[in-house]
């Protein structure tokens, strides 16, 4: 069983990730968007979306501590 706290910080840490995804989203489109793309660049944020979506199914409610990691993490990257 989880707490009221815990389902809270996990909700939080959703939202933080799906929010970093939605920005990591924008940045391919507008360089997608270039005349030019940068390939590597490219490649990177889509590495980056990958990482960051698989970090989603690591959340475990039950995990305060890796949960107030992802929040942390996901708060301040963008």
């Amino acid at each position: 069983m989880h707490t009221y706290r815990q389902t809270l910080k996990y909700e939080v840490a959703r939202d933080l990730i799906n929010r970093r995804i939605a920005i990591i989203t924008d940045q391919l489109e507008d360089e997608e968007a270039k005349p030019n793309p940068d390939a590597a660049l490219i490649d990177q944020l889509e590495e980056l979306m990958a990482e960051v979506g698989a970090s989603t199914s690591d959340l475990d409610v039950t995990d305060e501590a890796g949960l107030d990691a992802s929040i942390e993490a996901n708060r301040t990257t963008w």
